[in-house]
């Protein structure tokens, strides 16, 4: 590896090449947060690990991050972050499970009883799970993020995640940005708000009509922009200003386009589409969520919009 090495961490998604392993599902767990952290790294102890993690994982964005990884060659290091296991080198070998830290899911980390404590409990759940691979002797090489920041100080580390797992990873990755040698080598892409007002400096927030000029879903947005700064710029100067000049000239490439084209989108398109975008953004409320599609060039009702809003909602509980 050279001596400016990316680290592209991508969330983990709920699309898996394989069905979880007997007892490990967040929904068959009880009790308050703590203890189902606990039962939860019990379990991990005891489950058997004979898939990689890159090959659990399918979907878009993880499509794109193997074409990113494949075109940076030996210079790019991928890792998932992973609401069942922590952060995780590709190459370990995991069990298939069901867990997320996006809401709204049954096999989700914050349950709906939880209501005003999601951030401190995803927090503590991302701190249970660090805390358990540092007391696994198989699994200490990579604690968390900051530990690998800290042996790579000089290196980029470019995180593409929906904000519940910035959110969930927020103390972690400031750890991390105070261990680099350039704070500004921390580079996160997000939507909206940045969830952690600390995280602020690396924060680089992608306009959902950026969709327009990299192609692909929603969920694999932030890795396809990352791919267009590490890709096309360059990633030895890569720093969060240049993502930012990035996303800046692909959002103005297709900011005419998005004022004259208005395409009558089909109920399924509608309805994929506020899956993704609750994928991204689960809190965003209806109003918001018609701004966003209509924003992206589709032309949609109200009612109609609502309605499927609503049923979408609905199928994910």
């Amino acid at each position: 590896m050279s001596a400016a090495s990316v680290h592209a961490l991508v969330a983990c998604t709920s699309r898996k090449r394989y069905r979880p392993a007997p007892g490990l599902r967040l929904r068959d767990l009880d009790g308050q947060a703590a203890q189902r952290a606990a039962e939860w790294t019990n379990r991990l102890e005891s489950a058997e690990c004979a898939v990689a993690a890159l090959d659990l994982y399918t979907g878009n964005s993880w499509y794109v991050a193997r074409d990113l990884r494949s075109t940076l060659g030996d210079d790019c290091v991928l890792w998932a972050v992973s609401a069942g296991f922590g952060l995780l080198g590709t190459d370990d070998d995991i069990a298939p499970y069901g867990a997320t830290l996006t809401g709204g899911h049954a096999d989700s980390v914050v349950r709906r009883a939880d209501s005003g404590q999601a951030s401190r409990i995803a927090r503590a759940w991302w701190r249970a799970l660090c805390d358990w691979r540092e007391l696994s002797s198989e699994r200490n090489s990579h604690r968390d993020i900051a530990s690998v920041a800290a042996k790579r100080s000089d290196d980029l580390f470019v995180v593409c995640a929906g904000r519940s797992y910035v959110d969930a990873m927020a103390d972690d990755l400031v750890l991390a940005a105070s261990r680099l040698a350039e704070p500004e080598r921390l580079i996160i892409f997000g939507s909206g708000e940045c969830p952690d007002g600390r995280l602020q400096h690396s924060w680089v927030r992608v306009p959902v009509r950026v969709r327009l000029a990299v192609g692909g879903t929603l969920n694999s947005l932030f890795v396809r922009v990352a791919r267009c700064t590490l890709v096309d710029d360059g990633p030895s100067q890569a720093d969060v200003p240049t993502a930012r000049a990035v996303v800046d000239r692909l959002a103005a490439s297709v900011e005419r386009p998005v004022e004259v084209r208005r395409d009558r989108a089909s109920d399924e398109q509608i309805a994929v589409w506020i899956t993704d975008e609750l994928h991204q953004e689960e809190k965003i409320s209806k109003s918001a969520a018609l701004r966003r599609f209509r924003d992206s060039g589709w032309a949609c009702e109200q009612s109609r919009f609502g309605h499927l809003f609503d049923e979408v909602q609905v199928s994910r509980q």
